[in-house]
This record gives structure tokens, sequence and C-alpha cells, in this order.
């Protein structure tokens, strides 16, 4: 004869919870608490000018195509030119845009 193991309906149920709570987590939240504006802007505010330049958009890239360059523009700007010494910001709730999109040449319309 065949012995089968009987999982208790507590035990059932307990798994299936943690398994919908993980799953709802992860779908509502799919890259953590922080969002890739707060890390751009927490590079910038540490003077991480390289780490910011990693976060930008092609299009961005395209304008600031150097890597290099941009970390001393930055570097100059903030920090020499203008003498910051704090940095504060505030990431608000994003708002779309209706009927936005870019052209061949990156440009909106």
């Amino acid at each position: 004869m065949r012995r089968q193991s009987k999982i208790p309906i507590g035990v059932l149920t307990a798994i299936l919870v943690v398994l919908a709570a993980g799953a709802c987590i992860i779908f509502l939240f799919p890259s953590g608490s922080k969002s890739v504006v707060e890390d751009f802007y927490e590079y910038e505010s540490e003077a991480e000018f390289g780490k910011s330049w990693e976060l930008l958009s092609s299009e961005m890239k395209q304008r600031f195509p150097n890597r290099a360059d941009y970390v001393q523009n930055r570097s100059h700007v903030f920090l020499q030119h203008m003498d910051v010494e704090t940095f504060q910001y505030d990431v608000g709730r994003p708002k779309k845009v209706k009927n936005w999109r870019l052209n061949k040449d990156g440009r909106q319309h």
C-alpha cells in the first residue's frame, strides 16, 4: 500500500498567503522602493556623477556622449563654479503626458 502524506489545511493556507504577498510585492514594487530618478539625484548629491551618467536615457546620452566630459562639467558647475555644499531634492508623483512621443531626432512632438 502507498502511504499518502496530508498537509494540514492551515499550513497550505499559510504557504499560499506568503506566495500571494510575495507576488504582490514583486508586481507593485518591481525595482524596489527607489526609482531611477531618486537614484540619479542621490548620485548627483553625493558628487557621483559617473554613476548618475550611467542612469541617463539614451536620448540624454546623445546630448552628453562622453562620460568623462559629463563628470568634469558637473563637477565644475556644481562644486567649483556654484560652490555647492548641500543638495536637496523632492521627487513628486509622475504625471502622464498625453500624446507624447519622440521623432527620429529624439525630439518631442
